[in-house]
């Protein structure tokens, strides 16, 4: 049991770091348990999926050098990175136009992170959890949706966040539906929701939810305008 742990940590905290400049270098480091450092902009036209069987992935980091000048980004933005079963993802210092799709981990991080595009999470573990911490969020896309950010059960929380409405989010900008799983907590503190008169800031069907010191401003609901 001890063992266990102790390998599981090593691999978990000391994973091997590869530094990527094209779509290419990007497409096989992601393809095992490493931290994959991005120089620069790397643009890709097909979606990546990373599954532990097919890749060996298990616990994966996608870092940035630069915050704005690092980029990965998809000429169209409902395709993306889709982690499917893959324990661990972490994603940091970076900016991501397209789709971000989890499904099945145990433990999500997005933090320092401009995100243009979709945002996808189901099945995520009962003792797991998503952590979005200093997050952009724009759609950028007339095909995003009604609902831009989706959170399918699990446990959430988002802070010092900025969420921003535009004509394809006809919604809301999050929807969380917790009625597929017993853990169904969202938090979300000291963050800022803009609609720009187009959309409505949160939906949530069933869940255990706080919300602490956001803003909340230029709404838009069909009922009531």
């Amino acid at each position: 049991m001890y063992l266990w742990i102790i390998i599981f940590l090593f691999s978990r905290v000391y994973p091997k770091e590869i530094t990527v400049k094209t779509s290419d270098e990007l497409t096989e480091a992601v393809y095992g348990n490493n931290t994959v450092i991005v120089d620069g902009e790397i643009n890709l036209k097909d979606e990546i999926l990373l599954q532990p069987g097919k890749s060996g992935t298990v616990h994966l980091i996608i870092r940035g050098l630069h915050r704005k000048k690092s980029v990965i980004s998809f000429s169209d933005l409902t395709k993306g990175l889709t982690f499917d079963n893959v324990t661990s993802v972490e994603i940091e210092n970076i900016t991501i136009r397209g789709r971000l799709n989890f499904k099945g981990q145990d433990y999500v991080k997005v933090h320092e992170v401009d995100h243009y595009g979709i945002f996808d999470t189901t099945r995520i573990g009962s003792n797991g959890y998503v952590h979005i911490k200093n997050y952009l969020f724009e759609p950028q896309t007339q095909k995003a949706r009604a609902n831009s950010v989706k959170f399918n059960s699990g446990r959430t929380i988002i802070e010092n966040s900025e969420f921003i409405g535009n004509p394809g989010s006809t919604e809301s900008l999050i929807k969380y539906v917790g009625k597929t799983d017993s853990v169904n907590d969202l938090s979300i503190l000291n963050s800022k929701f803009d609609g720009n008169y187009l959309t409505s800031a949160v939906i949530v069907q069933v869940g255990n939810v706080t919300i602490q010191n956001c803003i909340f401003y230029n709404g838009f609901s069909k009922n009531k305008g």
